[in-house]
């Protein structure tokens, strides 16, 4: 590990392809096992050559086997049975090999190292031969029924692909790809299936080929990492054309409706996967019912065309209910769920998803039911159900992990953990959070609830890393409003917000606004990139800017956000618009959604965004009611230990304690900020240099302006300049 610190093979991109099979053999402790086996005989040695091809473990029948009918050259005689065992004992002796109960095998190296060892002293060229030899004896043994044998048979026969050729290769691979897909040991069918379609390289495609493409597609999309997801959409549609020109319809129409269209955005293989099984399924049969729904919803979801989506769902809904079909209907419906969940329509998802979920046994349908679940939980975080939004997640994860579906499994990690985080449980926040990267990685989702947890707890280090990796992951989508990319500027304008930095701010908005005006935008996607855009218009001071959000955030209506309760927003956004009585109309909604929904934490922002709110406005009769909510504020900050709000909260009360006669009397009503805009007026500053002075943008000293001009009665600059000086705001 030293010498591979040294050479830099330890740094983080290094890493990300790293396995234990790059790791170097020091030479110390190559020589201590050399020494170990040259105190062997030579029989034993031979021996344990043949062992260590076949494998780290293997059973004591298949070391007979070869060595009962040994190739010339290698001995000359046939090995007994007693002879074999006594060399055994004299390995194990020695401590380089040892009997194990594992399954499928008798016996393994004490170490890994000493069977690295032993094959490195091999030559290629026989190791083939010897690989050959292992592949026909097991071949011979498990040939008709491989089972769990076809791993090491495609493993085998690869090794030997130079002796033996690749038609027995491709044969196994498919075979163990299908045994692990058949298992959800997705990554193991990655290995397998992969592999036999590289040895199929070169080859016109066949039948052969397509099962491997469907079986590679499968494994893929099943995985977290987006490229592997879209490779596999790739090989599914390549597959379902193959088996259409072949005839083999019933092969084709199999392949969509084992995936789901889950992405807005979704890409062009996808849309052509979905849009082709409908023209090859027979009509009114399941099978078309069931790729018109899910064509549907990939056409809402890539197209932003919702209407036309719902009307293809309706007619397959039509058909699965006159067959009386549960299990086609509960299909039907989750494809329909996906379409409302990125509708933002959580009152009809959570309708959906409970019909759905009255008709599939979970125990049946894991796979179903996780995916069912996870946006039955979506609906509840988003619709304010905290308890339900945290039980059904729980639930669901547990129906994802008996099938390993990663993306399942990820999106209920991330709606529990959201749910915990903005009702203050951050430590079990972490947690969840702590186990999505040991169990399958982080994707966007995970990392924007993390990096909320570090923000709200002061770590912005630590919140820095993660925004920084859900950038990362945000590009790999450069073009379209994917859940990744929304997710990179929701995160991004949030911690922006909590934390006062505005480093990232141009860039921020820049993307949310490209997202904005997507054409194929999903409404989650649009109202994201809005709330987004909002809190930048807040941390600018443009009104301008938000004055033309307040209506498109309004629009969004009252839900929770992963950025922050969606009327907390908006009365931040219709506070910067000056627009006073919508902010607080806009406050006491996200107060009575939060309060009913026990997102703590959230409501301890939102109290203190109203109290700065009130006290913005400079009305004395609201001073009371400002210093109790931020005094609630600060209570709800103290006991979550949210150290940025709770620094701006005492900040705030402070103001409010040394102050408030001055509020009190300030003429005309004016507010703090246009107390500094008249005052700059009053010294002669035109609009430009008050913006510089305040480092606000042009439009907002336009806004203040047109709000002095009213207040005050002043027609021009001039009478404003003059009310200032008659009642003492000048500058001294």
């Amino acid at each position: 590990l030293r010498l591979m610190r040294q050479e830099g093979r330890l740094s983080p991109e290094a890493l990300r392809d790293f396995s234990t099979s790059d790791l170097p053999l020091p030479e110390g402790v190559r020589e201590a096992i050399g020494r170990r086996l040259d105190a062997l005989t030579d029989d034993c040695n031979e021996l344990l050559t043949i062992a260590a091809v076949i494998g780290r473990q293997f059973e004591y029948r298949h070391l007979a086997s070869l060595t009962a009918d040994p190739p010339g050259g290698a001995r000359p005689e046939k090995l007994s049975e007693d002879a074999l065992a006594d060399l055994l004992d004299e390995a194990i002796d020695a401590k380089v090999l040892e009997e194990t109960t594992a399954p499928g095998a008798d016996y393994q190296f004490t170490h890994a190292l000493i069977k690295e060892t032993i094959t490195e002293e091999i030559s290629i060229t026989r190791q083939a031969r010897m690989h050959a030899r292992v592949a026909l004896m097991l071949e011979e043994l498990h040939g008709e029924e491989p089972g769990e044998h076809a791993a090491e048979l495609a493993f085998h026969f690869g090794e030997a692909e130079s002796v033996l050729g690749s038609e027995k290769l491709i044969r196994y691979s498919l075979i163990a790809g299908n045994h692990s897909l058949a298992a959800y040991a997705h990554e193991e069918a990655l290995v397998h299936l992969q592999r036999g379609l590289s040895a199929k390289e070169g080859q016109q495609d066949d039948l052969e080929t397509a099962e491997l493409l469907h079986g590679l597609g499968r494994a893929k999309v099943m995985t977290l990492q987006i490229e592997q997801q879209d490779d596999g959409l790739r090989h599914l549609l390549r597959a379902l054309n193959i088996f259409v020109d072949a005839g083999l319809i019933d092969q084709a129409l199999a392949i969509p409706e084992q995936i789901e269209p889950r992405r807005a955005g979704a890409n062009d293989p996808e849309r052509r996967l979905y849009s082709r099984a409908p023209e090859v399924s027979p009509e009114n049969s399941p099978a078309a019912a069931l790729n018109l729904a899910k064509y549907g919803a990939t056409l809402a979801l890539g197209t932003g065309d919702f209407d036309a989506g719902r009307d293809a769902i309706a007619r397959a809904i039509e058909i699965a209910s006159r067959r009386g079909d549960a299990r086609l209907e509960a299909q039907i419906l989750l494809a329909q769920a996906a379409l409302e969940a990125w509708a933002t329509n959580w009152q009809k998802l959570a309708e959906i998803t409970n019909r759905a979920d009255s008709l599939i046994d979970a125990k049946v349908d894991p796979l179903i039911s996780g995916r069912i679940g996870f946006l039955s939980c979506a609906a509840a975080f988003y619709g304010g159900d905290l308890a339900h939004a945290v039980r059904r997640a729980q639930t669901a994860r547990a129906s994802a992990i008996a099938v390993r579906d990663a993306s399942t499994i990820s999106g209920c990690i991330w709606i529990e953990a959201s749910a915990l985080a903005f009702s203050g449980a951050w430590d079990q926040a972490r947690e969840l959070v702590d186990e999505a990267r040991q169990s399958i990685g982080m994707e966007s989702r995970v990392l924007g609830v993390a990096a909320k947890i570090e923000i709200e707890m002061g770590e912005f280090d630590t919140a820095a890393v993660y925004l920084q990796q859900i950038d990362s992951l945000s590009e790999y989508y450069s073009s379209e409003p994917t859940f990744r990319r929304y997710f990179a500027i929701g995160s991004y304008a949030d911690a922006a917000y909590v934390t006062g930095d505005t480093a990232n701010l141009i860039r921020t908005k820049e993307r949310a606004t490209a997202i904005a005006q997507h054409p194929t935008r999903t409404p989650l996607v649009e109202s994201s990139a809005i709330y987004a855009l909002a809190l930048v218009a807040v941390m600018e001071d443009d009104s301008e800017a938000a004055a033309e959000l307040v209506p498109a955030v309004e629009q969004s209506g009252t839900s929770m956000t992963p950025f922050g309760q969606s009327n907390r927003i908006a009365g931040l956004a219709a506070r910067t618009a000056g627009q006073f009585e919508e902010s607080v109309a806009h406050f006491e909604r996200a107060l009575a959604f939060l309060e009913k929904s026990g997102y703590a934490a959230e409501k301890a922002w939102a109290l203190h965004d109203y109290s700065d709110t009130l006290i913005r406005n400079n009305a004395s009769r609201d001073h009371a009611r400002a210093a109790e909510l931020n005094a609630e504020a600060i209570t709800l900050a103290e006991k979550f230990g949210m150290k940025p709000l709770l620094a701006r909260a005492q900040a705030l009360q402070a103001d409010i304690d040394a102050a408030p006669a001055a509020r009190e009397t300030n003429p005309a009503g004016l507010s703090a900020r246009e107390i500094d805009v008249i005052q700059l007026v009053a010294a002669g500053k035109s609009n430009r240099e008050i913006a510089e002075t305040l480092i606000i943008s042009l439009n907002t000293v336009t806004h203040h302006m047109t709000s002095i001009f009213n207040k005050t009665g002043s027609a021009n600059r001039a009478e404003a300049a003059s009310f200032a000086t008659r009642n003492g705001l000048t500058q001294v």
